[in-house]
């Protein structure tokens, strides 16, 4: 029986240390329902001693992730009242690891997306721009940062890069007075032709009837 639960028990510190919030869980459960089995058949004793145990092997995981107020929290987890009180204060402990991890990797991700937002603002006018050089860039593949960029911003990469361009045309036309031609070279595009397409699709007017239609406001 002791042997059973100690099993599960590694499953548990296994996934854990191997950051699977998933199989985590599982393991969890498993062992819960280890511990709730064959409660009534150990002594005493040999309770202690699987209980002990499985608090000291899960504790470095705690101080590796940097639990807050880990020394209370194992304190109140080692006087446990009974099975169940004992079997909370575990859910609890294994789920802040797992809280701990899935904020550090949320924060990570969030610094990379700032990453590329940042580079993207000041080098969406750079007409040589594109998908494999950004990939390049920050150490992905194409296809990762393409559903990387999606997932976080809603819009795929092209999407995003013509909309900044698009933007910033829209706002030299109405404050400036450059050429057409030299705003299509300012955002990026190489030919006037393109742009205008792209324009036309996006703001419904040309290029011209914009910027007219913005001196008359």
């Amino acid at each position: 029986n002791e042997l059973y639960i100690i099993e599960e028990e590694v499953k548990l510190r296994q996934s854990l240390l191997a950051d699977n919030g998933a199989t985590a869980l599982k393991a969890l459960e498993a062992l819960e329902s280890a511990l709730e089995k064959h409660w009534g058949y150990e002594n005493s004793g040999s309770r202690k001693f699987v209980l002990f145990h499985i608090i000291q092997s899960l504790v470095p995981i705690g101080e590796k992730v940097n639990i807050p107020y880990l020394n209370e929290k194992v304190e109140e987890w080692s006087h446990y009242r009974n099975l169940g009180d004992f079997l909370l204060n575990m859910r609890k402990f294994c789920q802040e690891i797992l809280d701990i991890r899935q904020q550090a990797k949320d924060q990570q991700v969030n610094g990379l997306y700032q990453e590329i937002l940042a580079y993207l603002e000041e080098y969406y006018d750079d007409s040589s721009i594109s998908l494999g050089e950004m990939a390049e860039r920050f150490g992905m593949s194409a296809s990762y940062l393409s559903r990387f960029f999606r997932k976080y911003s809603g819009k795929n990469f092209l999407e995003y890069v013509t909309e900044k361009r698009i933007d910033r045309a829209c706002w030299l036309l109405k404050n400036t007075d450059l050429k057409v031609k030299t705003i299509v070279e300012q955002v990026g595009y190489l030919d006037v032709a393109s742009f205008t397409k792209k324009f036309r699709t996006i703001c419904g007017v040309s290029p011209a009837k914009y910027r007219e239609e913005g001196s008359e406001e």
